[in-house]
């Protein structure tokens, strides 16, 4: 005797939200492929997609040709005069300042070279003369600090020679 149930052959039947979901289903992956062949540019209105959700190569293929370039606007006014003007530069010596020899310790000399009125140092050095003893060391050179000129100092620690020292001021006008 068969058993009615062991013989008998279920079919499946899908239920309701089995048929929902994989209609969804369809629609959702059908839908995007519908989209890019239905939609060209004509389609979509300005600003309603930002910049930002675009990649560099859709952007990038939003650009046309470049167009002729345009004709030139108006000459702006004039600036005003720069530049080095050579004619405003003036050479300042301080002239020769003796630093006399200390045989028991050092004599100290300053030269300073002053730029004239209206003017401001640029640049500046000094000249040192004595014989070869060594005893004259310059331990200062450079510009006065309110811009009017150039000083340099020595000291001389030789017994028996004299030391010069000579500043002078590359001065500038405006």
């Amino acid at each position: 005797m068969r058993d009615d149930k062991s013989t008998h052959r279920s079919r499946l039947h899908p239920s309701p939200a089995l048929l929902v979901a994989s209609l969804a289903l369809f629609v959702a992956l059908g839908s995007g492929a519908y989209a890019a062949v239905s939609i060209d540019g004509h389609s979509i209105k300005n600003r309603s997609i930002p910049g930002n959700k675009l990649t560099k190569a859709a952007v990038a293929s939003l650009r046309g040709q470049r167009g002729p370039q345009g004709s030139a606007g108006p000459a702006g006014a004039t600036g005003p005069a720069g530049g080095f003007d050579p004619s405003k530069v003036s050479y300042i010596s301080s002239g020769d300042v003796a630093v006399a020899p200390n045989p028991g310790g050092t004599d100290i000399g300053t030269a300073t070279a002053v730029c004239p009125s209206g003017t401001k140092v640029v640049g500046g050095g000094f000249v040192i003369g004595q014989a070869n003893d060594g005893g004259a060391e310059v331990f200062g050179s450079g510009p006065k600090s309110d811009g009017s000129g150039w000083s340099a100092s020595i000291h001389n620690d030789s017994p028996t020679v004299t030391a010069h020292i000579a500043a002078f001021a590359d001065c500038a006008g405006q």
